[in-house]
């Protein structure tokens, strides 16, 4: 017998020879023990039952299933990993080039801004020149009408003056 291996391993029995037992047993230590020890051995055939080198068996084929399932399971993980890694790249790329895009857009409609407010600005600078323009010449005409207008006053108030100083000269003298 191999070590760890026990004898209900080995044993093969018939139901002939499984009856001639009981009736033996029977014998030698009366029947109600005997048939007690007969339940505990086991009725169906012995190609039915399951022998600890089948468990054992059983065991190995599910360890090696479960170590492919697992590096099944690990590769699954590896390629979903890379996948989405990939994926991630991709997405990170496409928004960095949609950002530059929005970026050189913004760039391209504040320029555009920017020189639609200078020409505004611009047109509304030359427009203001000109209104200060005419406003500072009709400033000045309206300011040399009053300069001749007070001109004229003061020759005419010169002129009362001296008419009167030469009535006045004249009535003291005659």
């Amino acid at each position: 017998m191999r070590s760890g291996q026990h004898l209900w391993n080995t044993l093969t029995i018939t139901e002939r020879q499984r009856r001639n037992l009981f009736i033996r047993l029977e014998e030698v230590i009366g029947g109600d023990r005997a048939d007690n020890l007969m339940q505990l051995l086991p009725r169906v055939p012995n190609d039915d039952q399951v022998t600890r080198a089948d468990i054992i068996a059983l065991a190995q084929t599910l360890d090696g299933r479960f170590l492919d399932h697992q590096a099944e399971t690990k590769a699954d993980f590896a390629q979903f990993r890379t996948e989405m890694c990939d994926e991630f790249r991709d997405f990170e790329a496409r928004s960095r080039d949609q950002a530059e895009t929005f970026r050189i857009e913004m760039r391209n409609e504040i320029g555009s801004f920017r020189n639609e407010i200078r020409g505004e600005f611009g047109s509304f600078k030359d427009e203001m020149r000109g209104e200060f323009g005419s406003f500072r010449d009709e400033i000045r005409s309206d300011f040399a009408q009053l300069v001749d207008g007070i001109n004229g006053l003061q020759r005419w108030g010169v002129a009362v003056v001296a008419a009167n100083a030469v009535a006045t000269i004249t009535a003291l003298v005659t």
